[in-house]
């Protein structure tokens, strides 16, 4: 009962965060931080889900800080949306990887895993609201997780992609134009 009123829950807030950004009433706050602490925090919140399912998690992070001027929260969200999916499609035994790298001035967040990857056909289509993969079957999702991404990246200026991983499997790439000089 607590795993289903969390999923509603979650699927409520999604609902009404796409609603307010659709009426333009979706505020961004946005703050200087280095990048790479988010995306650590990310991987290490995620490191138990990607044990129970036999997942190898890494990240890879330059040394130098990633300076930015985001939305922590919405980066933190991106983030969330982006590796979940990874790990929800990414078959036992299989890995996932945060990828984050400074860009001409922008912030480069690359989620890569090697499982079934998306189709190129279907790439146009994700990060629509309700929209899912053909490949998704019975795994749990509304569909919105991907569409939130993309809004969140769209208030930064930026942009959500898909790609084919190298080797196999599926690169999902938010691109926000947030870097600050150091």
């Amino acid at each position: 009962i607590r795993k289903s009123g969390g999923h509603l829950l979650g699927l409520v807030n999604d609902l009404l965060d796409l609603s307010k950004m659709e009426a333009g009433r979706y505020e961004i706050e946005r703050e200087r931080f280095d990048a790479r602490a988010i995306v650590e925090e990310i991987v290490r919140l995620s490191a138990d889900a990607a044990e129970k399912k036999g997942i190898a998690l890494g990240m890879t992070t330059p040394d130098a800080p990633l300076n930015v001027e985001a939305d922590s929260r919405a980066l933190r969200r991106m983030l969330i949306n982006t590796l979940g999916n990874a790990l929800k499609f990414t078959p036992e035994g299989g890995r996932v990887i945060i990828a984050a790298s400074a860009e001409t001035g922008a912030l480069v967040l690359d989620t890569i895993d090697n499982g079934p990857g998306i189709p190129e056909a279907e790439r146009e289509r994700l990060g629509q609201a309700f929209e899912r993969g053909s490949g998704v079957g019975r795994i749990e999702g509304a569909g919105l997780g991907l569409s939130l991404v993309r809004a969140l990246a769209a208030l930064h200026g930026g942009t959500l992609s898909f790609h084919d991983a190298p080797g196999g499997g599926a690169l999902v790439r938010v691109r926000l134009p947030v870097l600050i000089s150091a």
